[in-house]
């Protein structure tokens, strides 16, 4: 891992790439969820495509329009619709006239997608008339968003949400890997949005391919990136271990085992990892590991099958 510094204030170029193609701009958002905060890079110089614009807060909106300066924002990309991604995107589009790019995993309706993406924090009002202008663009696996400067392959990643995806910059070793790896901590997944073993196929889709330095949407980039995503696929498999080691001589809850597989863990972390548990737990259910009590959620009890 390369440590990236908190660069609140302007737009820092990321020195492992050529030609000063890609710049990044910190969102002073963090938190035990977000690192230092919430990375949003710039690609191009002149024809500017920005990904993850972040959260909807004034000090980091301004700072993008500083990087941006006179030139074009063509494309406003999206990883996925979390609010410390996406808040910031509307805003962003109807100041600039850009598009806005992103996985309509779900076939939603335009104005659906508005309510998905917009700043949580306003009001809604009229949004067919005021955000009409608005053109959202909905991408598949493959897919490519170029302009003369750049060109970005889009890699549909679910898991970690349901319209999640990564970017991989074309002529380059660099894959730009929102949320679904980041080398500062394990990705937490919270159903039913999230879901364990999509979440794990699209890990060994990555493995796939040929790119070997990520840049996550939160913390420093990796330079290793494929031994790292093989790490993440072995940590996984060991906690499903655990998992079904507990529940071979006892019946036990997702709060239970993340008590027994995490008892160091911050007060402030403990409900995503019980999320994290529950995912692995809703897999193991599926494929007949385990079996539980009730209708399955987050509060059932869990015991590994007998067969």
């Amino acid at each position: 891992m390369k440590k990236i510094r908190p660069t609140y204030q302007s737009a820092k170029i990321i020195s492992v790439l050529p030609d000063e193609m890609v710049r990044l701009i910190v969102a002073n958002n963090g938190n035990d969820f977000t690192n230092l905060g919430t990375n949003t890079y710039l690609i191009g110089t002149k024809n500017i495509a920005i990904i993850d614009p972040g959260p909807n807060i004034p000090e980091h909106f301004n700072n993008i329009k500083k990087a941006i300066k006179n030139n074009y924002l063509s494309s406003i990309i999206l990883t996925h619709s979390h609010q410390d991604h996406c808040a910031m995107a509307i805003r962003l589009a109807k100041k600039t006239e850009s598009k806005i790019f992103l996985w309509n995993s779900l076939n939603l309706t335009k104005d659906e997608l508005i309510i998905k993406i917009r700043d949580e924090t306003e009001t809604i009002v009229d949004k067919r008339k005021k955000n009409s202008k608005v053109e959202i663009v909905s991408v598949e696996d493959g897919e490519q968003i170029c302009s003369d400067e750049w060109c970005l392959e889009v890699i549909t990643t679910p898991g970690h949400l349901s319209d999640h995806i990564c970017l991989a910059l074309k002529g380059s070793k660099v894959i730009f890997s929102g949320d679904h790896v980041m080398g500062w901590s394990s990705t937490v997944i919270v159903p039913p949005m999230g879901n364990m073993a999509d979440y794990i196929t699209s890990l060994k889709k990555l493995l796939k391919r040929k790119e070997d330095i990520y840049l996550p949407a939160h913390g420093p980039l990796l330079l290793d990136a494929k031994n790292f995503v093989k790490s993440q696929l072995m940590h996984r498999d060991k906690r499903k271990n655990q998992i079904l080691a507990l529940l071979k001589s006892e019946t036990l809850s997702a709060k239970e085992l993340a008590d027994r597989l995490y008892p160091t863990i911050k007060p402030s972390l403990k409900l995503a990892a019980q999320h994290n548990i529950y995912a692995h737990l809703i897999d193991l259910t599926k494929n007949k590991y385990v079996v539980h009590t009730g209708e399955l959620s987050i509060e059932s009890r869990f015991s590994k099958k007998i067969y």
